[in-house]
């Protein structure tokens, strides 16, 4: 079993040094944060440690340095893969994504087809709204997880 403070400490240290950017240790570090979350520690209990550390930092502040961290490393990750088919997505396949599901959004599908699912792969989980397609989607994403380690 992972110790939370010792998982954590690299981005307490980087937090409590001046002069670095709370927003450039959170991107450098997500991922920590990331298989905290996978392992079964809440956010509550990831904030409890950094604050016991010395760091400075209410449950506002995470989400949105949480919010940002994540949404540039799929930025990042679309950006060094533009050559690859499921991160430049025409408009055709686009609009055959919503004839199938006329409730999906963009970045719904950009999620979808960036961890490698189909368009029969999702028909055959059988959702019929967005929230039943998004809880679907992530649960499968952790089976990923799991099975690929």
């Amino acid at each position: 079993m992972k110790n939370i403070n010792e998982e954590l400490a690299p981005l307490a240290e980087r937090l409590k040094c001046e002069g670095l950017s709370f927003q450039k240790s959170f991107n450098d570090n997500v991922h920590i944060i990331e298989q905290l979350r996978d392992f079964g520690f809440s956010r509550q209990g990831i904030i409890e440690s950094l604050v016991n550390s010395g760091v400075s930092l209410t449950e506002r502040e995470y989400d949105q340095y949480i919010y940002r961290a994540k949404k540039k490393t799929i930025k990042k990750v679309k950006s060094n893969d533009r050559s690859d088919s499921v991160n430049v997505i025409k408009k055709s396949e686009s609009s055959n994504w919503k004839l199938h599901f006329p409730f999906i959004v963009q970045p719904l599908v950009d999620d979808i087809l960036l961890h490698g699912f189909t368009i029969e792969d999702v028909r055959s989980w059988k959702v019929n709204n967005i929230q039943q397609l998004t809880k679907t989607l992530q649960q499968k994403i952790q089976l990923k997880k799991f099975s690929e380690d």
